[in-house]
């Protein structure tokens, strides 16, 4: 192993390392302890020093791990991920918290007190009760929607960081770190910089859209081709479009299970030789046609290949398209590139109106008013339209202490919940009563989640 001037480890920030005259350098992590140890034999006050204790700490652990080859710690903006002061509001107090540090990505809430400060030690608070800082930051976290609840809590008197495991639900922390020990113990503290479950699935998610986007794209420039050498100028941008939007949800209802698993690339299997393959448009329009035909009203004779296809309502496949013909490249496209390759099995529907959009030009959707509303900003406008109240309910239920009210109380909310009537005027693809309806299964099933636990804690023996 070649020598460096500095070591492995004391570039990643573990240990130290030496100069060229062989002197020893101290690492970032242990500059930070030794000057905030410095600072502690004088006493340090939480105002004015918490951001400035976090935000160093959160920007050595970043530059420590930064080529670890995780691209959450890379990406992760130190400036506008961690939020100091954050104010959290409680609805059914009907009052305002202050939180010392809020970090979204990880869901990380820091409840930090002076160095003098015990953090064992119960403090009175604003409405006469006492608390520890974990019992205060607990009272702060339960002010979230259930959706959006911390999984972590670090309390913090500068000489120690206790952490919570909010999904253990226990007031033990699972780990204390002492800052002496932060040298040694940096990598224990990761955990800060990295997404909850959730925040990794709406990353992918928006990978995959980017990456079906980009497949959605080549179908269309490869139809358009067909539709010119094979139909010249007889045929419309319409037939394109809706030929796109069709074996967009052909491919996704392939693996999505609503054809059976594989069933329309079996389908499509047996074109792929160049003597069946100049026949598939032929066979595709017969395909729309029954997928737009409801089972008992089918031809009674109706080939095999596709009496298995189910009736897809809606009007998708309704209108008559013409088809150009294709050879057994394009179907070796469709079936391995369009059906196969993208992971469509988690590809949430949501993103279908944005797939859907970018198979139509500019002009026909400034035409037709056809605009896609991403989920996140979906999101902005059922939150506090009803969303935020229904959790609201949920989380009042759940504080209940009779566990048979708290019980009746959620079946209740779960029946109201299932009573509820939504309309989308502008229905499009359908995108906001898709999230809506996804959003409320979330609530659902944390009220069927509560039931159960609330049963096993009346009847721990049943």
């Amino acid at each position: 192993m070649a020598k460096t001037g500095i070591s492995t480890l004391s570039r990643i920030g573990i240990n130290s390392g030496t100069d060229i005259k062989g002197n020893k350098v101290a690492t970032p992590i242990e500059k930070f302890v030794q000057d905030w140890l410095q600072e502690l034999k004088t006493g340090v006050n939480e105002k004015g020093n918490t951001e400035k204790f976090w935000s160093s700490l959160i920007s050595i652990i970043q530059e420590t791990y930064k080529d670890s080859g995780n691209l959450y710690i890379q990406n992760f903006n130190k400036t506008t991920g961690v939020h100091y002061e954050y104010p959290i509001r409680d609805n059914i107090a009907g009052k305002f918290y202050y939180a010392d540090g809020y970090i979204e990505q990880s869901r990380v809430l820091i409840e930090q007190k002076n160095s003098s400060i015990n953090l064992d030690t119960s403090l009175v608070q604003s409405d006469g009760s006492y608390k520890t800082a974990y019992e205060q930051a607990r009272t702060y976290n339960e002010a979230f929607s259930a959706n959006k609840k911390c999984y972590w809590i670090i309390t913090c008197n500068f000489n120690e960081i206790r952490i919570y495991d909010e999904n253990n639900k226990r007031p033990e922390p699972t780990k204390v770190i002492r800052l002496a020990e932060l040298s040694e113990r940096l990598e224990e503290l990761k955990f800060i910089l990295l997404p909850t479950e959730e925040q990794e699935r709406t990353i992918e998610r928006e990978e995959l859209t980017c990456k079906v986007g980009l497949i959605v794209g080549e179908l269309r420039q490869k139809l358009y081709t067909k539709y010119e050498e094979t139909l010249k100028g007889c045929w419309s941008w319409d037939d394109l479009n809706k030929l796109c939007v069709r074996l967009i949800f052909c491919a996704f209802a392939d693996r999505f299970k609503i054809f059976g698993l594989g069933k329309f690339s079996e389908f499509l299997d047996s074109y792929k030789d160049a003597k069946r393959s100049g026949s598939l448009h032929t066979s595709l329009g017969k395909l729309f046609e029954t997928l737009d035909t409801p089972k008992e009203e089918r031809d009674l004779n109706l080939e095999d290949e596709y009496t298995g296809f189910p009736y897809v309502n809606g009007g998708l496949f309704k209108d008559h398209i013409k088809i150009p013909k294709f050879d057994y490249q394009m179907v070796k496209y469709i079936v391995e590139d369009l059906c196969e390759k993208p992971k469509w099995e988690h590809i949430e529907p949501a993103i279908f109106g944005s797939i859907f959009e970018g198979t139509l030009s500019k002009e026909y959707r400034r035409e037709q008013g056809i605009h896609y509303t991403s989920i996140e900003n979906i999101e902005r406008v059922i939150e506090p339209l009803f969303l935020d109240e229904l959790w609201n309910k949920y989380t009042v239920i759940t504080r209940k202490e009779n566990i048979q009210e708290r019980i009746d109380a959620l079946i209740e909310l779960r029946k109201h919940i299932g009573s509820l009537v939504f309309l989308d005027p502008a229905c499009g693809s359908g995108n906001f009563l898709t999230v809506t309806y996804s959003k409320l299964r979330e609530l659902e099933l944390e009220i069927i989640k509560s039931i159960e636990s609330s049963l096993k804690y009346n009847f721990p023996n049943q």
